[in-house]
């Protein structure tokens, strides 16, 4: 009779999870945007450091996907976050705030 030893608890390795990035949210509604627009449909909310797709890409134009948007400080992304519901070329924008891990910004190819 064979029996299977397990491991004990601290010789298990448990993976890490990837961080989630400080003041991100993420962005779905619009049919086609260019990076220009998105910076300039937040520009009232402050500056945004960073904007890529759910896999870590970013693209000069994004076509109804999600779109990753990381701000520099706590009130923009307040400010982003009020947004939610807005319009913009007949599409209703929603805007909510990323917890889930993402994959390492890359550039699109």
């Amino acid at each position: 009779e064979r029996t299977t030893k397990r491991p004990k608890a601290e010789e298990v390795e448990v993976p890490q999870a990837a961080p989630v990035p400080p003041r991100q949210v993420y962005v779905t509604g619009f049919r086609s945007v260019t990076e220009e627009q998105l910076r300039e449909f937040f520009a009232s909310c402050g500056g945004v450091t960073s904007m890529y797709n759910k896999f870590g890409k970013s693209r000069s134009v994004y076509n109804r996907e999600t779109i990753l948007c990381t701000f520099k400080k706590d009130k923009a992304l307040k400010k982003a976050l009020a947004m939610s519901g807005s319009s913009h070329m007949g599409a209703t924008i929603k805007v909510g705030l990323n917890t889930q891990p993402i994959a390492t910004p890359k550039q699109a190819k």
